[in-house]
């Protein structure tokens, strides 16, 4: 397994506005997709800022639109 030390690229945690750009749904049925599990959790940050990574949502994205 290969360890990388590397630092995230800036950019590189999305908030719900900017998650929300790149999905074909409103912000309604974003988090009824957070609430039922659909969608991945995103990660909390101190000041109730919840980010995700772009690599999972862009995955995510992959997964269940296949065809984007």
């Amino acid at each position: 397994m290969k360890v990388s030390h590397e630092e995230p690229s800036f950019g590189a945690l999305l908030r719900e506005r900017h998650v929300l750009q790149l999905l074909p749904v409103s912000k309604a049925t974003f988090r009824r997709w957070l609430r039922s599990g659909v969608f991945p959790a995103g990660v909390r940050l101190p000041g109730r800022i919840v980010v995700w990574r772009r690599e999972v949502v862009q995955e995510w994205i992959r997964a269940y639109f296949p065809s984007a």
